[in-house]
């Protein structure tokens, strides 16, 4: 009437094959000439592509510096236009403040 236990099977570890036992882990081979020449000419093209990608975000700066640059000197000129134009206004504000002035002081008690 009584049954046996139930028993479970072990839990296996995603590497363990179902025997139990670990599989042992496949020996590196020996690379070859070619295969070691290839990962040299890899290596070498991944830093002539990361110079090359370096070179190019230096040229974008530079490029947005020069931008930069004329826009600064345009604004420069805007700012000197209007100066000379503020100069000439005041330049014309005094001539006829002075003309004014002179006329008024040349008056006699007369024509006030």
């Amino acid at each position: 009437k009584d049954a046996p236990p139930a028993t479970t099977p072990p839990k296996l570890s995603p590497r363990q094959p179902k025997g139990g036992a670990a599989a042992p882990a496949p020996a590196a081979a020996p690379k070859s000439a070619a295969e070691l020449e290839f990962e040299a000419d890899l290596a070498e093209a991944t830093k002539e592509q990361a110079t090359r990608e370096g070179a190019k975000q230096a040229h974008r700066e530079a490029q947005d510096a020069k931008d930069q640059l004329v826009l600064r000197g345009a604004k420069i000129s805007q700012l000197q236009e209007k100066m000379d134009e503020c100069r000439n206004r005041a330049e014309s504000f005094h001539s006829t403040a002075k003309k004014l002035a002179d006329r008024e002081r040349n008056k006699k008690w007369w024509q006030i």
